[in-house]
């Protein structure tokens, strides 16, 4: 809820070599100009990278909601 910080986060990302392939922003129900972030990247959840960030993106008191929803292969 300040200037930046979403892309902050965008940038924690960048750092790690990590493409984000698609950022959504969903409104809140019941919450006036609150919104939800998802984002879909291309990144092993196995990459200890990767597996750092998540871990601090999810402990981060900024953050008031996180969940990893999953990985998948792509064939």
């Amino acid at each position: 809820h300040r200037p930046g910080a979403l892309a902050e986060i965008i940038a924690k990302f960048s750092a790690i070599d990590v493409n984000l392939t698609k950022l959504e922003s969903r409104p809140m129900p019941g919450m006036d100009f609150e919104f939800r972030f998802i984002f879909d990247l291309e990144a092993s959840p196995n990459d200890p990278a990767v597996q750092h960030l998540l871990s601090e993106l999810s402990q981060d008191p900024e953050i008031e909601h996180f969940s990893f929803l999953g990985a998948y292969v792509e064939k």
